[in-house]
């Protein structure tokens, strides 16, 4: 064989190896992209030592590389570990198939525009306003709230979702429905496959005087035919406003968290008649709230606006200083509470930073 037939052989032997080299390092790159680092580390290995240039410099620092048996073992140890990791991965994150009471579950959990889940939940809600708590719709696998119907043998499986509402209790705002009379039990049936995928879903309801009345998605009842709208409108306002007493409540405690005291103008006057530094010692310098009729409204000598608290006394009141903007909304005559600092006697007992309580 010629030299130049051995160069164009070398020349060739080492574009594959370059080739090669090359193509293993750019799926290496693809297999990081996966998040899959070790099987990376191998591949990007594996390319390199095929790659001339290391191999050639491998051979002049281990003699030993060398030797084909030891690089091809070497690339066969390599390949064989990006393999094993690669497999131990894949098992690690291959998705995990959820039983088919899971996947009813999710379904119930996740479906809140599903019509039969709708009447469940306007059901639930309605329940609330009259004390009725549910929490079926949040929780559906506690309390035996799912169960599988056992005589199914049509090939595949059913299993029903009771909300367990107090059908009893809930006679308070239902209506009788048609001939059929009141709700008495109200359950959503889904039939899943072998695979475990759900490819059916009915309302199966009881009322008083019949059977139970299966439905599919488009004849199940509009939930709204059941209900006393009248009823649950007033109960709705009652609920809003007990809520709205309570908000109030809650917020009058927090701004009489730092009040020493609730008194009539009459009293507190009367009381620093009787004895101003008794009366300083209770008052004086703290917070109080004070509830009165108001006799006169002005301004003092540097422009700040005042009402005056009428008193059994001819002259004396309680004078108090609120913004401009309150007290050009009062008028005499009205009776009013407000809360502010006591400063003591002079002349009028004088209450600063006051403001005022609804």
């Amino acid at each position: 064989m010629g030299l130049k037939s051995i160069l164009i052989i070398q020349f060739m032997k080492k574009g594959i190896k370059y080739f090669v080299g090359v193509l293993i390092i750019l799926g290496g790159l693809g297999v990081l992209t996966q998040k899959q680092f070790l099987p990376f580390l191998f591949l990007i290995s594996l390319g390199s030592v095929i790659l001339p240039p290391i191999s050639d410099k491998l051979k002049q620092q281990y003699p030993i590389w060398e030797k084909k048996s030891v690089r091809y073992l070497a690339y066969f140890s390599l390949f064989v570990l990006y393999g094993v990791f690669v497999e131990s991965i894949s098992e690690c994150v291959k998705p995990i198939a959820l039983s088919p009471e899971k996947n009813v579950i999710n379904y119930i959990k996740n479906n809140p525009q599903d019509v039969h889940m709708k009447n469940i939940a306007y059901l639930i809600e309605t329940g609330k306003l009259f004390g009725d708590y549910n929490a079926s719709l949040d929780f559906p696998e506690q309390n035996n709230r799912i169960y599988e119907q056992k005589d199914a043998s049509e090939g595949f499986r059913r299993f029903m979702f009771r909300p367990q509402i107090d059908f009893q209790k809930a006679k308070e705002y239902l209506n009788e429905y048609k001939d059929y009379g009141y709700l008495k039990d109200y359950q959503v049936v889904f039939e899943v496959d072998s695979l475990g995928t759900i490819f059916n879903i009915k309302s199966v309801i009881k009322y008083e005087d019949t059977p139970f009345v299966g439905y599919n998605n488009e004849n199940v009842p509009n939930i709204d035919s059941f209900i006393n709208s009248k009823l649950v409108e007033k109960q709705k306002n009652k609920v809003e406003k007990k809520k709205q007493e309570a908000i109030a409540e809650k917020e009058y405690k927090k701004m009489m968290k730092d009040v020493v005291a609730e008194i009539s103008a009459n009293k507190l006057f009367t009381q620093y008649q009787y004895n101003e530094i008794r009366a300083d010692e209770l008052y004086k310098g703290k917070t109080i709230v004070v509830t009165g009729v108001i006799s006169d409204i002005g301004n003092d000598i540097l422009y700040d606006s005042y009402v005056t608290l009428k008193t059994n006394d001819i002259i004396g009141s309680v004078q108090c200083y609120l913004d401009k903007s309150i007290v050009s909304k009062l008028s005499k005559g009205y009776r009013i509470t407000v809360k502010g600092e006591c400063r003591g006697l002079l002349m009028n007992v004088l209450m600063n930073d006051c403001s005022l309580i609804e």
